[in-house]
């Protein structure tokens, strides 16, 4: 009975045996499977009609087949992507691959973590993409690294295929940061290409990715760069973004760009009101002059909600300030809030 299963769980591919090799689940189209059952299951991973969940199907091949159907599942998973065109069968290839992604997680092999560089390398799939970067990270962090390097870079001699999508980009320059640090060589080099890169929101992610006072010349360079287009009324930035960015900068009172960030707070009420935010957390320092012009545009707008955020802003970076009207029914509340601030933060 022993002999039986054994052959019945015998994968042949150029003499090797049931064990997981990477190599024969890479030749795909000369995998040859003595088991007619595991056979048959093999052949429903490359349906597109399939009428069963992938995870289901996933999951009883590894647990009726063992290392024989883990070695049919990794070959299905290095399968190449459909054609863009062929939209239907694209989508069957993700879910499928996502599947067997899920699958994998839970044996946390170590001899995984080559199968994951493969599908980095050449996979189109952005969701697959992101879920193996993880699953890879997990494995073998400072691999995985260098992986998250290539894919946040595109150009570069050994950037992977998926490096072309905006959205993995981008992905995949969080994770780098988060994974080294922001003070790392790898990760100092993928900002910069950031901040020059064809799509201004990779500028944003660039700052985004790092921790409020981190790297200020790329901070400072990112804002720069993106700054004429929110000027411009870019309908194109992605705004939320923008304002994010602006929570993280840090910037001194004689720094060129807080003078066009003072411009560009009297054309719009939400860039106004997180320009305020940044002096009050103390990122955004002006100059005497500077704060008087701000006022000035502030107050043109109109708004009562923003010139109340105005007047509490002035009473926080200047306690002893001299304000007119109903600025000075605000004095209690804005010692309140600095006295809380003095009780919970953290020395």
């Amino acid at each position: 009975m022993r002999g039986i299963i054994i052959c019945g769980l015998w994968l042949l591919c150029g003499g090797l045996t049931s064990a997981l090799d990477v190599e024969a689940a890479r030749r795909a189209d000369r995998l040859r499977i003595s088991d007619s059952a595991l056979a048959r299951e093999r052949d429903r991973l490359f349906q597109t009609d399939l009428f069963i969940p992938p995870v289901y199907l996933v999951h009883r091949i590894i647990r009726s087949h063992g290392d024989a159907g883990l070695t049919v599942l990794v070959s299905r998973l290095l399968a190449p992507t459909p054609p863009e065109n062929q939209l239907a069968a694209r989508q069957q290839d993700q879910r499928m691959k996502l599947a067997i992604l899920r699958e994998l997680r839970f044996l946390a092999r170590p001899a995984l973590a080559d199968v994951y560089a493969l599908v980095l390398a050449e996979e189109d799939s952005v969701e697959v993409v992101e879920f193996t970067l993880l699953d890879g990270l997990r494995l073998d962090p400072d691999r995985f690294a260098m992986h998250a390097l290539r894919l946040a870079v595109p150009g570069a001699r050994n950037a992977h295929a998926g490096a072309r999508h905006l959205r993995l980009r981008r992905f995949a320059l969080r994770v780098l940061v988060a994974q080294v640090g922001a003070g790392h060589p790898d990760a100092i080099s993928a900002l910069r290409h950031a901040v020059t890169d064809d799509r201004l929101s990779m500028a944003l992610t660039a700052v985004n990715a790092l921790r409020p006072g981190e790297q200020p010349g790329i901070s400072a360079a990112a804002l720069a760069r993106v700054l004429p287009q929110v000027l411009r009324g870019d309908r194109g930035l992605e705004w939320s973004l923008f304002l994010a960015t602006l929570s993280r900068v840090q910037l001194p009172s004689g720094h060129p760009l807080v003078a066009q960030l003072v411009e560009a707070a009297g054309q719009r009420q939400d860039l106004a009101y997180a320009i305020l935010g940044a002096l009050r957390a103390g990122r955004l320092r002006l100059a005497v002059e500077q704060r008087e012009q701000l006022q000035i545009l502030l107050r043109k707008l109109e708004d009562v909600g923003l010139q109340q955020a105005l007047d509490e802003t002035l009473l926080v970076i200047d306690p002893g300030a001299e304000l007119q009207g109903s600025a000075d029914s605000l004095r209690p509340w804005v010692d309140l809030r600095r006295r809380l601030d003095e009780i919970f933060t953290p020395h």
